[in-house]
């Protein structure tokens, strides 16, 4: 498997589960200790970890991928 590929499977693994985290968070409003909106809905579903880990695939795989595409040298 090139790395081109593995860098586009990356990054949609981690943009989709980031799309389904940002979803659940708008459905599921949350008062956490008088805190308020994204990051406090994040903390009271315990979802900040797996938001974060989905965010960081997402980052590494679009930097792989661009790496792949412009900057390699060719063989």
């Amino acid at each position: 498997m090139e790395k081109k590929h593995f860098g586009i499977m990356l990054f949609l693994v981690g943009s989709i589960g980031y799309l389904i985290l940002s979803l659940y968070l708008s459905m599921n409003r949350f008062n956490y200790n008088g805190m308020t909106g994204t990051y406090a809905a994040l903390l009271g579903n315990e979802l900040l970890v797996p938001y974060i880990i989905f965010c960081a695939m997402g980052v590494i795989g679009f930097i792989i991928c661009l790496y792949e595409t412009y900057f390699r040298k060719k063989k």
